[in-house]
């Protein structure tokens, strides 16, 4: 009798345990699916083409200053201007997803012809800002850069204040560059802005007013659809005119009130 217990104790003992791996098994395979779809849903990433502004569209009521403490031509300020405010944009949207920049573009030639086709069917005009409000809910933002108290203090949020949008007028033009690039999202970079204002004075006695250094950008998906589009601001003395000192102070500002809007 007590070998007939014995045979019944392993028998249940074997059954117990044959139970437990086959929930072992059943819950380790929910897990594995589990972390399949995690890792499927956020594998999807953006890839981005940055597209400087034009030149023409500089504007500026320091020019006179910078240069006069610069001690350089006002050409080579606005180029620098252009060149540096395009380079912060690129090095911040690459922290988030991968960037091409056609400026930054090791090839003149792809350069010369992508920004021929883009400008080509591109118009631009004033138009109310689109940018909703910040998000931190994607996993790729920076927390230090993207912070929602942070970076969206660096964009416009009076929606009438208007931005410089660039119109795209042949939407085939941007699925054909994605193919091209690799690239699902369009940033573009349309207009830079000096602005004083003299409503704002920080030193009476020295005439020291507010300025505000502006990028205007709009930003689409390969197949046209206007994702969002304002400008981002940073803001200095207007006896900070040291061009080297603008930049360095207004500029990282600048980068991440684009790459905020995305």
């Amino acid at each position: 009798m007590l070998n007939r217990f014995g045979l019944m104790f392993s028998f249940v003992t074997m059954k117990l345990k044959m139970t437990i791996s086959v929930l072992c098994l059943i819950l380790s395979a929910g897990l594995m699916n589990g972390q399949t779809q995690k890792t499927t849903k956020d594998s999807i990433e953006h890839h981005i083409l940055l597209i400087p502004y034009d030149p023409r569209f500089y504007l500026s009521d320091a020019d006179r200053d910078i240069a006069e403490v610069t001690r350089k031509n006002p050409d080579l300020i606005r180029e620098t201007f252009h060149n540096r405010s395009e380079w912060f944009t690129w090095r911040e949207l690459k922290h988030h997803y991968p960037t091409v920049s056609l400026l930054q573009h090791d090839s003149l030639e792809a350069y010369v012809e992508a920004a021929g086709s883009i400008f080509a069917v591109t118009a631009f005009e004033y138009a109310k800002p689109t940018v909703k409000s910040f998000s931190s809910n994607s996993p790729n933002q920076s927390k230090e850069s993207l912070d929602s108290r942070v970076a969206t203090n660096y964009l416009n949020n009076d929606e009438h204040n208007r931005y410089m949008k660039a119109d795209i007028r042949n939407k085939s033009v941007l699925d054909s560059l994605a193919n091209k690039f690799g690239t699902d999202i369009f940033v573009f970079l349309t207009q830079f802005e000096i602005k004083t204002n003299y409503k704002s004075c920080l030193d009476i006695a020295n005439q020291v007013y507010e300025r505000e250094i502006r990028l205007h950008f709009t930003i689409y998906d390969r197949k046209g659809k206007l994702i969002n589009g304002n400008y981002a601001v940073a803001t200095i003395p207007s006896n900070v005119n040291q061009m080297d000192e603008i930049i360095l102070k207004c500029f990282t500002q600048l980068a991440q009130g684009v790459a905020s809007a995305l």
